[in-house]
């Protein structure tokens, strides 16, 4: 029987064909593999395409002009530029030159002392339109609708009276009612555009002010400004106005005073010089610190190392938060010392040189950055711009980012502040700096950058220089996770950033059934030239006859006595007489159904988002209809078309299974095997029946201050049986295991409300599945 068995061919090794050597009670069954479907989906993509080239052949009309086969292959062109970005060519540009605290050389200043490089404002904008090219670049884009370039064309020819067209002002009303309609389409789909560059060109960002910016112009204002008097140098704006005054309103205003004001005193600091004694003090360098910075957030800054102006000694601060925090820690605080004063020894900082005093740090915002700004960042917030770290609140000097606005990951990415910068923790230390940072113009790869940080040794006098890579630049609209504070140079504003130029103009785009029908109209026009061409042939052949009759019955209705002149004007005629083969009526019906199509969108009760209490929007309408030719979707990873949230459900310990949940793994096994799936009203309420069993033993048997309920996964009143019972050897396995889920994990702990809940963790890490570990074994 096996002699004539079949042999599998190449094609039909994916096949579902069951093997006589698998234990079928073990076999994954699939209706059908990844690896098969992709290959099926490219074979029947492929024979598309033959069959597709084949009509054309056979077609008189062919579409494939040299235009459309040059943009196929610049496509192609650009798809393979994108999938080799690790041999890309080398960035073109200038570079530029940052400085900090140090005058300009006399090549890069004009006669007046101003720097001759201008960049880029922080303003961005992605709408297309404005004001005053908003007519004009709408009627462009309309008129690229070949349909709209014909109904124009009908219009202008009826107004002369020779072809005998009864109102040309009639004619014009379905073109101008489509002009219209797309126009106002095409305003509010812009104007949402505009009001979210607004409302991030708005946004709050804290900017260190009183200090001098050499890189940038004393009066940044172009001449318009200057002749108009608007926004003048050093004067407030009334959008930082109203930042400020509603930020104080909230209780959010940075509050700042100087080290030594008896307002500033207050339990809690004389409760840290009771318990730290004269070992840490707050007296300074007469200057603000960060520890003095208060805000809704509470959020904790550093222990600061700074200098008596009289350059005398130096002595170490610290807030009430790190003594906290430090006492609770596994270190001891004079190892924290010996950290900061290692610290203090090496960079840039020069702590024998005098400060004024006046430098502070001042809520501003986004579009009022510029190249060369100091910003103090914190936990939760956005980057504003392309920022090269300088300090961090982390004793390592390491940062955490999320970049999911920028590549669509959700994990958390460390960056770490350059060295030579990372003792600066104070708002005296940024006026006691003095370097220049050599960098590499702006370009579109997120993943490489190359700076030199070059400085003198202030303890020296030598000339150093510092490596700056991507590990130290924040890009803008990435969030700062799982750390108090950073301090950073701003490199790149505006347009040079990283994510607006690989964002581009924002293009106009059309759907694929616009461009069908723009083909369809070229077939129609094509055989309305036939008709009017014919028309007018025969007219012209019996205007040469003598004995017809017309010219019994109809003497002197021509227009010329030429028989090609009236062959002509039968010509035009025939154009407005059979313009309805090209059916203006379609176009008016397409932008009504878009239209209406894009509100049914934004009112779908299965796209609203409830947490974030947010809707789908279409942001355009022009390509909604492209949603119904989708026929496969690619995903790279996990989370680009999921949640990305990952639940430590089940587990095996020395061969015992734990976890009553029902994974996605095991819902697909029942629905292969034709098994009736329980209802999941009905598994959630005897998942809550064994979850409440299994939290009861554990709370009479164990006294955790850090468990959450409402966060519990991993549902076994099995477990919480075999790690009450004391004798038990599985006891020892289980708690073995739960330890080598803790060890062989890296996870942050972020206490979100400190003084309400102080045993409320919050686990963090750089992937969900080392956040669903940290967890589970917490």
């Amino acid at each position: 029987m096996s002699a004539f068995r079949r042999h599998p061919a190449p094609d039909d090794l994916d096949t579902d064909d069951e093997s006589d050597a698998v234990d079928p009670e073990l076999r994954l069954r699939t209706v059908r593999t990844a690896a098969s479907t992709i290959a099926e989906s490219i074979r029947t993509e492929e024979r598309a395409e033959r069959r597709k080239t084949m009509r054309k052949k056979r077609s008189f009309f062919r579409r494939n002009t040299d235009k459309k086969r040059q943009a196929q292959a610049a496509k192609a062109e650009d798809s393979t530029v994108a999938s080799e970005a690790a041999t890309a060519p080398p960035v073109t540009g200038l570079r530029r030159n940052v400085y900090v605290n140090m005058p300009l050389p006399q090549d890069e200043v004009n006669g007046q002392g101003e720097p001759v490089v201008r960049y880029v404002r922080n303003k961005v904008r992605t709408s297309k339109y404005t004001v005053l090219t908003f007519i004009p670049k709408n009627l462009y884009e309309q008129f690229r609708r070949v349909a709209n370039l014909y109904f124009l064309a009908l219009v202008i020819v009826q107004v002369f009276p020779i072809f005998g067209a009864a109102s040309p002002q009639t004619a014009a009303l379905p073109l101008i009612f489509i002009i219209t309609v797309t126009a106002i389409k095409d305003g509010v789909e812009d104007y949402r555009r505009a009001l979210l560059d607004e409302e991030v060109n708005n946004s709050a960002a804290t900017k260190l002010s009183q200090w001098k910016n050499v890189n940038q112009p004393t009066d940044p204002r172009n001449w318009f400004e200057k002749l108009l008097g608007l926004n003048p140098p050093g004067k407030v704006t009334k959008g930082v106005r109203k930042l400020r005054e509603r930020e104080a309103s909230e209780g959010k205003q940075i509050v700042l005073s100087k080290v030594g004001d008896d307002s500033r005193a207050s339990d809690t600091t004389k409760d840290v010089h009771h318990e730290v004694g004269e070992e840490a003090y707050f007296a300074g360098a007469g200057g603000r610190r960060l520890d003095d910075i208060q805000s809704v957030d509470e959020h904790s800054y550093p222990p600061n190392a700074s200098i008596d102006m009289q350059g005398s000694t130096s002595t170490v601060g610290y807030s009430p938060d790190d003594m906290t925090s430090w006492r609770g820690g596994s270190g001891s605080l004079t190892a924290y010392q010996q950290s900061v004063k290692s610290r203090s020894s090496i960079g840039v900082v020069d702590y024998r040189k005098r400060t004024t005093g006046m430098a502070r740090w001042d809520r501003t915002l986004w579009k009022k950055l510029e190249v060369g700004d100091i910003v103090l960042l914190r936990e939760n917030e956005q980057v504003p711009a392309d920022i090269v770290v300088l300090s961090t609140s982390d004793p390592d000097n390491v940062c955490y980012l999320e970049t999911k606005n920028l590549d669509g990951e959700t994990n958390l990415k460390p960056r770490k502040s350059v060295r030579a910068t990372s003792t600066i923790v104070s708002e005296d230390d940024t006026e006691r700096i003095s370097f220049v940072l050599d960098s590499e113009p702006p370009h579109q790869n997120l993943y490489l950058y190359h700076g030199v940080l070059r400085y003198t040794d202030p303890a020296t006098g030598e000339q150093k220089q510092e490596s700056v890579t991507i590990n130290e630049l924040l890009l803008r609209g990435c969030t700062v996770r799982n750390t108090a504070w950073i301090i950073g140079l701003v490199v790149f504003t505006g347009a040079d950033s990283k994510i607006m130029l690989n964002g581009g103009d924002t293009p106009s785009k059309r759907s694929k059934i616009e461009k069908e029908t723009n083909f369809n109209v070229i077939v129609n026009f094509v055989i309305l030239l036939c008709m009017c061409l014919f028309s007018a042939i025969a007219n012209g052949i019996l205007d040469n006859k003598a004995l017809t009759s017309a010219k019994v019955f109809e003497r002197g209705a021509e227009v010329s006595t030429s028989s090609v002149v009236n062959a002509v004007v039968t010509f035009t005629s025939c154009l407005i007489a059979f313009q309805n083969i090209v059916p203006i009526s379609l176009y008016i019906s397409i932008e009504i159904v878009k239209t209406i199509q894009a509100f049914f969108i934004s009112q779908d009760i299965d796209m609203y988002y409830k947490p974030f209490d947010a809707a789908c929007t279409p942001k355009t309408w022009n390509i909604s209809d492209d949603l119904g030719q989708i026929e496969y979707i690619f995903s790279d990873k996990t989370g680009t078309l999921t949640q990305n949230i990952m639940e430590f459900q089940k587990c095996s310990v020395n061969g015992i299974p734990y976890g009553e949940g029902v994974t996605e793994a095991q819902r697909g096994q029942s629905l292969r095997q034709g098994k009736t799936e329980i209802e999941p009203e009905e598994m959630d309420r005897r998942l809550q029946v064994m979850k409440s069993k299994m939290l009861d033993t554990m709370s009479r048997t164990f006294k955790n201050r850090y468990l959450q309920p409402e966060k519990v996964t991993l549902i076994s009143p099995r477990l919480a049986d075999d790690l009450a019972d004391r004798s038990s050897e599985q006891r020892s396995h289980l708690i073995a295991f739960f330890r080598a889920l803790a060890i062989c994990h890296s996870v942050l702990s972020d206490r979100p409300d400190a003084t309400n809940k102080p045993f409320h963790l919050d686990y963090k890490a750089e992937s969900p599945d080392e956040a669903a570990f940290g967890s589970c074994r917490s």
